[in-house]
C-alpha cells in the first residue's frame, strides 16, 4: 500500500475532550479553543495516490460528528480531490505557456537588437515578467 492508500477514506475527528488534552501539547491548538472550536474533522484529500490538499471544519458544537458525518467528508473529499488537483495543473500549465512567451520574446529581442544595452533592457524587463509569475 502507498501512503495515499493508507490515508484514503480516512477521516479525523477530534472531540471536545481531546481537544483539551491536546491544548499544551499542539501549537495551535489554545487557539482553536480559545476561538469557540469544539469539534474539529479533517481528511485528505487524494488524487491518483498523492494527498493534495485537506478538508477541514469545526464547530463550536461539542462532539458534533459522529459516522454519518465521516461518511459525508469521505464521499465530499473523493468528488473534490480531483478538481483541485486539475486546478493546480491547469495553474501550471498556464503559468509555463506563460514564461515560454516570454522566452520567445527576449529570443525575437536577440535578433533584433541593434546594440547589447537593448537586449539587456529587453531581458531584464522580460525576466521580471518570469520572476513574477513564479512568484505566485
Amino acid at each position: 500500500f502507498t501512503a495515499a492508500d493508507q490515508l484514503a477514506n480516512f477521516v479525523f475527528v477530534i472531540d471536545t475532550e481531546l481537544l483539551e488534552q491536546m491544548r499544551s501539547e499542539f501549537l495551535g491548538i489554545e487557539q482553536l479553543l480559545d476561538s469557540g472550536v469544539r469539534s474539529l474533522m479533517a481528511t485528505p484529500l487524494i488524487h491518483r495516490e498523492e494527498v493534495v490538499g485537506f478538508l477541514a471544519t469545526s464547530t463550536s458544537e461539542e462532539n458534533a460528528y459522529g459516522p454519518e458525518h465521516v461518511a459525508a467528508a469521505e464521499q465530499i473529499s473523493a468528488q473534490i480531490s480531483g478538481a483541485l488537483a486539475n486546478s493546480r495543473l491547469h495553474s501550471r500549465m498556464s503559468r509555463i505557456a506563460q514564461e515560454r512567451e516570454i522566452l520567445i520574446q527576449i529570443g525575437r529581442d536577440a535578433a533584433a537588437a541593434q546594440d547589447p544595452h537593448s537586449l539587456y533592457g529587453s531581458v531584464f524587463a522580460n525576466l521580471k515578467k518570469i520572476c513574477r509569475s513564479t512568484a505566485r
